[in-house]
């Protein structure tokens, strides 16, 4: 990637997440990297173009988080539950601010209404293999796992809107993560419960204190 491309990203996010995409304009990025407005449109013409790069951005970061269903099990879903999380901070501009999103830059939206589906779906498959080897109970309908589903991913957009308002950061906040597992312990087998448990004490073994 060009450099100046990449620092233009790179500040672009920083101040989207710090002020919201609404407050922030080309000349307002521009600015703060001593950028002409020709220098800055000679790599985007419009915030349009802007947004549909750090969405890109975005979406190659989720496509990081591959699983291998060969080895399936709680500390998986974990590293999901932790990445989501990271990645969502990260990107706060944009989860944090959907109805802006949606309203003002609709194409984007709507490839992230597709992926969203496309995650679900996934994700859906990650819960059977989590059921076939044993960790979550088989005995529970699959309509209810969906909606478990929706439920979490529901949690990190309101607790990020929240740290933003209360100005929390993010690294002395592990509580979205609980909150997932809050909901997800009681589906446990007691196979997924004991290795659950092992992760937080390890966790807590590091002096991670907000678990």
């Amino acid at each position: 990637m060009n450099e100046t491309r990449k620092k233009i990203i790179n500040k672009a996010i920083d101040l989207f997440n710090e002020k919201g995409i609404a407050q922030i304009s080309i000349r307002d990025i521009s600015r703060e990297l001593s950028l002409s407005p020709g220098n800055f449109t000679y790599h985007f013409k419009t915030i349009n173009d802007l947004i549909n790069a750090l969405f890109a951005q975005m979406k190659a970061e989720m496509d990081e988080f591959y699983i291998d269903e060969k080895s399936i099990n709680i500390t998986t879903v974990d590293k999901l539950f932790k990445n989501a999380y990271f990645l969502q901070w990260s990107h706060r501009y944009f989860f944090a601010n959907l109805v802006t999103v949606s309203s003002r830059f609709p194409d984007v939206f709507a490839s992230y209404q597709k992926i969203r589906i496309e995650r679900s779906q996934q994700t859906m498959i990650l819960i059977n293999l989590l059921i076939k080897y044993g960790y979550l109970k088989n005995s529970i309908p699959q309509k209810t796992y969906e909606l478990l589903l929706q439920t979490i991913w529901l949690i990190y957009p309101g607790a990020i809107i929240q740290m933003s308002v209360t100005g929390t950061k993010q690294e002395n906040n592990k509580l979205p993560i609980k909150l997932a597992w809050n909901i997800m312990v009681p589906y446990l087998t007691d196979k997924g419960l004991e290795e659950y448990t092992s992760i937080i004490e390890k966790e807590q073994s590091t002096n991670l204190e907000d678990y």
